[in-house]
């Protein structure tokens, strides 16, 4: 507020600790918007003096403490745990026993921190630096499958390296059949040991050869390492034969190299043709009589003398067997064996006799013969 002079009166409030203290008003005077210079000053000069004040008395003197810490580094500097402090009064004495703390994949240089400090006059620092240690890691193995082109794990292996390090090459295992392709052998080591290496392995392709030694049905292949080998599909066959299996034995899977199997035959019953030729009368050919179908084993050997008696023939006008056309023939066995018989025509000699008849009486003057 203002009195009859225009002039305004405010007080200072300072404050020290819990205590505060309020001055005399001061009268000021105002310009619209600030305050003049003189009523500043005056509010100067008119403040309370502080620093008159007498500071509160203790009976005791401040107390005067120092720290002791144990710090926890990193090679790097970096802090690797919170550090270990304890606040000791001037001239305490103090034994420390402090156990490092652990930190995953680092060991500390000193594992239990141990001073004997005998009346402390100043900080106590101590340093633990940690260094990289062994750490585990897991390299898992996947094989490609047979059927396509995905893969299946077949191993987890744990390796042990140094945190912060590479895991390094020769990580993959000898897998017969496959081909390992190329990883990443710079990962780095991880200190909560959750380091993983995948290795992956492509199956190798090998031919299977199939000689089938005159035989037929069955084509030889390619196929993936482990393939299953159908061996019922690999059947194949021949005229005359039976199958008697692979040799060597066929697998069943596909090995881990290129092989050859051949076909093994067990001989079986086919046909022979017997036909049956008579001499002509007239010259030294023959003309075809007939013929029988008889059964024989695919590589057997028949003569002609076998199947003499397997034609009814006339044997009253061919009884004897052309023995110096005889034939001998190894059985095919796609039944086109042919054997043949030959037999000779059986002679007659007719005698004619021619005569005259002179004063009755008989005389044979002259004969004929005639072979039949």
């Amino acid at each position: 507020m203002r009195d009859a002079q225009d002039f305004a009166y405010i007080r200072c409030v300072t404050t020290n600790g819990t205590t505060s203290r309020v001055s005399e008003s001061i009268p000021i005077s105002l310009v619209e918007g600030t305050v003049m210079s003189s009523a500043s000053l005056l509010m100067m000069n008119n403040a309370p003096d502080e620093s008159n004040e007498p500071e509160a008395q203790t009976d005791e003197p401040e107390e005067v403490r120092y720290s002791v810490v144990i710090e926890y580094k990193f090679e790097n500097g970096k802090t690797a745990a919170q550090p270990w402090t304890i606040s000791l009064v001037a001239g305490e004495d103090y034994v420390l026993d402090i156990k490092s703390p652990e930190v995953g994949g680092y060991k500390p240089d000193i594992d239990v921190v141990t001073a004997n400090i005998l009346n402390i006059q100043s900080p106590k620092t101590f340093t633990v630096t940690y260094s990289p240690s062994s750490m585990n890691f897991q390299v898992v193995h996947h094989l490609q499958n047979i059927d396509d082109n995905d893969y299946t794990v077949d191993d987890i292996v744990t390796k042990v390296g140094t945190t912060e390090s590479y895991v390094g090459s020769n990580l993959e295992k000898n897998y017969e059949g496959f081909d390992v392709l190329l990883y990443n052998t710079q990962i780095v080591i991880a200190a909560d040991g959750s380091t993983v290496v995948n290795i992956y392995y492509d199956r190798n392709y090998y031919r299977v050869s199939l000689a089938l030694n005159g035989g037929h049905g069955a084509e030889p292949f390619f196929a993936r390492y482990d393939t299953p080998i159908d061996a019922n599909s690999l059947t194949p066959q021949k005229p005359g034969y039976s199958f008697a299996g692979w040799s060597p034995k066929l697998p069943a899977t596909v090995p881990a190299e290129d092989t050859s199997y051949t076909a093994t035959w067990a001989p079986a019953k086919t046909t022979v043709t017997v036909v049956y030729w008579y001499e002509n009368p007239d010259d030294t050919n023959y003309t075809y009589a007939g013929y029988v179908t008889k059964e024989a084993t695919t590589g057997d050997t028949v003569k002609s003398a076998d199947y003499e008696n397997d034609f009814a023939r006339d044997k009253i006008h061919f009884p004897i067997r052309n023995t110096s056309k005889d034939e001998t023939v190894t059985v095919s066995g796609d039944g086109s064996t042919t054997l043949n018989v030959y037999f000779y025509r059986k002679t007659y000699t007719l005698t004619f006799l021619q005569c005259k008849v002179a004063h009755h009486t008989n005389a044979c003057c002259n004969k004929q013969h005639f072979l039949f």
